[in-house]
């Protein structure tokens, strides 16, 4: 197994490669499981990435048109404290990722943004070391989480962060008007935008 620094996302230069570096990093700090939400705003309308090792039904319909109750409550408990917060403990919810209901989650904010980063395991953790461990992981990666995913957005496409923006909530299959309330602009808008986003990409 490839060992990375946490700057090693940063670095990264595709999704891809992001998602591999923090499942890794989240195996080295004893988790099985990573999800990492990244945030444009301060509702869960404003999910702009999802990215996980979960199923491919932990997907952006759960979070964006489902709002599965679970992973809904721990956006709202992360979004409300600064702390790495446990998750599966007796009176805290659970975040559906194939079943993995206990790990921890961590914010890290900047300019009106926010990174989400959760690590969980199958079953809870006895052991106090590996936890705090895991809680430290899951910060680091989501300071490192919210610079590198931008970084790599940015090198990645050619867009403008409105045209991204619009790109993401068209390609979780909403529709223009849904896009345009997300977002707080007009439908018109977010057509423009994609007819830019189109022409720029070449299609």
């Amino acid at each position: 197994m490839v060992i990375y620094p946490y700057s090693a996302l940063d670095e990264a230069e595709s999704s891809e490669q992001y998602a591999t570096i923090m499942e890794a990093l989240a195996r080295q700090a004893g988790g099985e499981r990573f999800i990492v939400i990244r945030l444009h705003g301060p509702a869960l309308a404003n999910v702009t990435e999802v990215l996980h090792n979960g199923s491919t039904a932990m997907a952006h319909e759960r979070l964006s048109a489902s709002r599965h109750w679970s992973v809904d409550r721990m956006l709202d408990t992360m979004r409300a404290v600064r702390a790495p917060k446990l998750f599966g403990a007796v009176d805290a919810p659970g975040v559906e990722i194939d079943g993995y209901w206990f790990g921890v989650g961590a914010i890290a904010r900047m300019q009106g943004g926010a990174c989400i980063v959760y690590f969980g395991a199958a079953s809870a953790i006895e052991d106090q070391e590996q936890l705090y461990s895991l809680a430290a992981a899951a910060q680091t990666c989501a300071q490192h989480g919210l610079t590198g995913m931008k970084a790599t957005s940015s090198r990645a496409c050619p867009l403008t962060e409105r045209e991204r923006d619009c790109l993401v909530y068209y390609s979780a299959g909403m529709g223009t008007k849904e896009a345009a309330q997300a977002l707080g602009i007009s439908a018109r808008t977010v057509e423009n935008h994609l007819d830019r986003a189109r022409i720029r990409c070449g299609r």
